[in-house]
């Protein structure tokens, strides 16, 4: 959580991993803050790693934190395809 408090969202990413890999199951906090990193970064296809991962744990169950987490990351995520969609739309046109 601190990383993710002090900008450095990669490390937390590469934390999530190595609980992975070390059998370490996430807790909510650790979900909620892994999520809302993706979507500070704009990575999509990394939260969907995470969403399943959450899915998998089935004894953990949707919190506030982690079902806002969700939204928003869905939300950045979403924005920030659009606005590449769009740039790629306008490319050449002039518009002024």
């Amino acid at each position: 959580m601190a990383y993710s408090h002090s900008g450095e969202y990669k490390k937390v990413l590469v934390l999530f991993n190595y609980m992975k890999v070390e059998n370490v199951g996430p807790n909510q906090v650790t979900m909620a803050v892994a999520i809302s990193v993706c979507g500070c970064i704009g990575a999509l296809r990394r939260e969907k790693e995470i969403h399943e991962c959450f899915k998998n744990h089935s004894g953990m169950e949707m919190n506030t934190h982690i079902f806002n987490s969700l939204v928003d990351m869905y939300a950045r995520c979403w924005t920030m395809m659009l606005i590449k969609c769009l740039a790629r739309c306008l490319q050449g046109h002039s518009v002024l």
